[in-house]
Formats: structure tokens, C-alpha cells, sequence
């Protein structure tokens, strides 16, 4: 076939992605819209009654025995949660729902972990097995279609981490069956939505989800600012590391001494060119030869890959698993979070900041304000003042402080701990109380 000929095939799949894409969001906001609908909700005794028929005539259901399987995960428990998620689970990833899923596991909640799916046909690894103790991973279209039994749970959490429709008309069905909702704003979506990372986003959904939900938080003060005209109870609730998965033993082990008036400075996470400062790096590289940089992470597009090449002083190495990175940490004397001045980059609450603080990374960043407040943390915005920094840390021994307050407090045991007591009392109602 001719090249001319896959890109019209290209184009003709592309144009039937995007007509289905768009018939799909259609019929989820109708469906939205019959969910709140005063006329859905005046039948819900009706629908409740024949719940019993529906139950009993499930053996005719070709996916009974995944039903089955769920309900029997859930069975006797009083205590369930419901955590989707766009990735699958992973017990050594240090991402917010993964370790919210693993701490209420802890408490003995039964959790179903739901995994994002693009369409029915995507495969989901690992699913209806057991990930952690007391989670179980389903695929995101199995747990849309079952009727799963959640009338033994006294205590039941839907925890929404992102904004997508499907998640907002799920929570009227869940709510009706006792379920406290939780909406946790976890990034600015409608500025994701802007550098095409976010299709799928609406904002009335997103503002729809805000106002109903019994709980709300957000990661950074941003994000609580940017919503306050919705509510003015959102609670603030940044991020987080585990002990364990950074390693005990590697508290304070970046490297205080320069050798060789080198200073290797690093960083680790996502490399995309949206956000992440490659002309402050490239151009600090070029103008100081003796600033060694060590970049770790994803997402680095070729364009930059071939500009990186070009400085003798960068080097790439890719992903490395989260439990190795002490082992290059170690060689560092400073980290770094330049990301661009951006209002994407304002809602951020990077979690490596947590891991550098740890590991005893003195840090510089560029673009997230609020980071300022943090231990050992330093926020610039040009070249000269990052140089300025680099010097401050490298001769006055002093400008690092004691972390531990900090450190004692950002665990994400600490930080669940207080959102769990915070769910304590709240609820729709309560916002129209005198």
C-alpha cells in the first residue's frame, strides 16, 4: 500500500474516532441530566423495589460470575470504598490514589479499585485479582454496567480524583445507596485541558461535582483559591510520601560535599515540554560547565531529546523505578522542580518535593509559588537568581534547616489521618445549616 494511502486511512479512522468521541460525551451528559432530574429521583422507591427481581434474575447476566466474585469481596464487610483511577495499580508508585486505596485498606475498608478504560475492549492487567491487601481492581465499564451489593457497608467513600462525567453521574446512583461522596481536586483539569492533556474535561461537570459533593479538597492553596466562589469549605490538602517506599535508610543521603567544583544537580517525574523549563535548563547548562545535570524520568520528546544531546554537562537516563532513585539521589548536592510560569504549574503539589526534602535534597523551583514555604526549598524565576541560589547552598552550610517537623507531618498517613477526620460531620446539608 502507498504511504498516500495509510494517511487517508488515518484520516478516515481519526474522523470516526473524533464523531465517536463526541456521541459519547453527548450521551452522558443526557444521562447526566435524567439523574438529576426531579423525575429519576421520584421514582427511586420504585427502582428500589424491583432491585430484589433485578438481583434475582442476574444468573442470566453472561459476567455473573465477576459479579459474583465482587459482591463476595464485599460480603460481611461494613466498610467499603470505591477508587477510580487512570492507571492500574501499582503498590510501588507513590501516587495519591494508589496510597489512599492502600491506607483505608489498612483501616479494613473492602476498596474496588476501578481502572480507567477508553473503551470496553481495553485490557486491564490484573483485573478481578486481589492488588493489596483488601483491594480489589476491577476494569471501569464491568463496574459502570454490574449491580454490585452494597446494602451490609455502614461506612461507604466514593473518592473521585478526577472530573470526568461518568464519575459525576455515577456518584447521584452511589449517593442513593448511602455512599459518602469525596471530590479531591488533584490538578487544574480545565488548564490540562488547554495543553490537550484533557479532552474529556467539562467545566459545568467539574463545578457540578464541587457543589454536590459532601467533601471536597485540593492539593495546593491554589486550587482551593480558584474554587472558593463555588465553596468556601474546601479543605486544603496537599501531598504526600510513605517512609517505607522512599526508604528509611536513605534519609539525608544527597551529597553535601562538591567534588572537583562540580555540582550535580537533578531531577526525577514527568519531562513533558508543556510545563516542564527546558530553555532555563539548557540555557544554565551552556553558561555553567560545572553545573552536571542528571535528568530521570518520561515523557521527553524527541525535539528536546536532540537539544539535550547537544550539552555535554545533561544527561538522560530514562525511567528508573521508584525503589533505585536513592541510588543516583545520593551523588546529587541539589534538586530541582523548573517548571514554566504557567497557571498549570501554580496548581501543582509535586510529590517529589516530599522524596528531595527527604533524601536531604536542598531544592530549586521555578513556577510553584506556595513550594516556597517549604524546608530547604528556594523559588526563583530567572536564570541569575537560580545561579544565586546554587552559591548560597554550595558556601553557607547553614541554609539547609532541620526538615523533621515537616517531614513528620507531610507522611501520607498524616495526611489521610486528617482527612478522614475531617469527613466527620460533613455532608450537603450541612452547607445550608444556620
Amino acid at each position: 500500500m502507498r504511504q498516500t494511502d495509510y494517511k487517508k486511512k488515518y484520516d478516515e479512522l481519526l474522523e470516526k474516532y473524533e464523531a465517536l468521541e463526541s456521541e459519547f460525551k453527548i450521551m452522558n451528559r443526557e444521562l447526566y441530566y435524567i439523574k438529576c432530574s426531579r423525575l429519576y429521583k421520584m421514582t427511586l422507591v420504585l427502582r428500589k423495589a424491583i432491585r430484589p427481581v433485578r438481583k434475582a434474575t442476574s444468573f442470566l447476566n453472561p459476567k455473573n460470575a465477576k459479579v459474583k466474585k465482587i459482591n463476595k469481596f464485599l460480603k460481611d464487610n461494613s466498610k467499603v470504598a470505591i477508587i477510580p483511577c487512570s492507571f492500574e495499580f501499582d503498590d510501588i508508585v507513590n501516587q495519591r490514589p494508589i496510597n489512599y486505596a492502600k491506607y483505608l485498606s489498612n483501616l479494613g475498608y473492602r476498596v474496588l479499585y476501578v481502572v480507567w478504560q477508553w473503551d470496553e475492549n481495553t485490557e486491564i492487567n490484573n483485573a478481578y485479582k486481589i492488588v493489596h491487601e483488601n483491594v480489589l481492581q476491577i476494569p471501569l465499564y464491568d463496574f459502570l454496567k454490574f449491580d454490585l451489593d452494597f446494602s451490609i457497608a455502614k461506612n461507604k467513600i466514593f473518592y473521585i480524583n478526577f472530573p470526568n462525567e461518568i464519575f459525576s453521574v455515577k456518584a447521584y446512583e452511589l449517593r442513593e445507596q448511602g455512599f459518602f461522596i469525596h471530590y479531591d481536586i488533584m490538578d487544574d483539569w480545565e488548564e490540562f485541558q488547554k495543553v490537550g492533556q484533557a479532552d474529556w474535561f467539562i467545566k459545568s461537570v467539574e463545578e457540578q461535582l464541587i457543589l454536590s459533593a459532601d467533601y471536597v479538597s485540593a492539593v495546593s492553596p491554589f486550587l482551593v483559591d480558584k474554587f472558593k466562589n463555588l465553596r468556601n469549605d474546601i479543605a486544603l490538602s496537599p501531598n504526600g510520601y510513605y517512609i517505607h517506599m522512599t526508604g528509611e535508610n536513605n534519609k539525608n543521603i544527597a551529597r553535601r560535599e562538591i567534588e572537583n567544583g562540580k555540582i550535580n544537580i537533578g531531577y526525577f517525574g514527568h519531562l513533558t515540554d508543556s510545563w516542564f523549563n527546558w530553555d532555563m535548563i539548557i540555557s544554565l547548562a551552556k553558561k555553567n560547565s560545572n553545573y552536571c545535570f542528571h535528568i530521570i524520568g518520561y515523557g521527553l520528546s524527541e525535539e528536546t531529546e536532540e537539544r539535550i544531546e547537544k550539552c555535554d554537562n545533561i544527561t538522560y537516563y530514562g525511567k528508573v523505578p521508584m525503589t533505585q532513585l536513592y541510588q543516583y539521589v545520593r551523588d546529587w548536592n541539589i534538586g530541582i522542580i523548573p517548571f514554566k510560569e504557567l497557571t498549570l504549574a501554580k496548581a501543582v503539589d509535586p510529590i517529589k518535593i516530599y522524596e528531595y526534602i527527604f533524601m536531604g535534597l536542598p531544592t530549586i523551583v521555578s513556577g510553584i509559588k506556595h513550594l516556597s514555604s517549604y524546608p530547604n526549598t528556594f523559588v526563583i524565576e530567572t536564570v541569575g537568581e537560580f545561579e544565586k541560589i546554587v552559591e548560597k547552598i554550595t558556601i553557607d552550610s547553614n541554609i539547609i534547616k532541620n526538615a523533621d517537623s515537616f517531614l513528620e507531618n507531610s507522611t501520607w498517613e498524616a495526611r489521610f489521618e486528617k482527612m478522614m477526620e475531617e469527613y466527620v460531620g460533613k455532608g450537603v446539608s450541612d452547607l445550608y445549616e444556620d
